[in-house]
């Protein structure tokens, strides 16, 4: 079996390289930290369908951004994008909550 150049490099060397443009780079990220970016929003979600979603948004605004962003370490701006993906899951849903309260008035 054939291993990937990728799995020695660390994540902020797979990151650097990802914002050069490398898309196997952020493949060997994402296989690497979506477990445990995941299972960090499950534990204070307790939902497995929305903490895949808010897990899958963080993923896809860090490939979005890669061109734009300088990221010292990757797995502490992924854990800073999970508790603001929780914040802002949580006002969304008090916002929702307000506006239901409003119409059984």
């Amino acid at each position: 079996m054939k291993t990937s150049r990728y799995r020695i490099d660390s994540d902020n060397e797979l990151a650097e390289q990802m914002f050069r443009g490398d898309r196997k780079a952020y493949a060997e990220l994402y296989d690497r930290s979506f477990a445990v970016i995941y299972t960090f929003i499950r534990k204070m979600l307790r939902d497995d369908d929305q903490a895949e979603d808010l897990t899958q948004e963080i993923f896809m605004a860090l490939y979005e951004s890669s061109t734009d962003t300088a990221i010292k370490s990757l797995r502490s701006y992924l854990y800073q994008s999970a508790r603001y993906a929780l914040i802002d899951y949580a006002r969304r849903q008090q916002s929702q909550h307000n506006y239901l309260t409003s119409l059984a008035d």
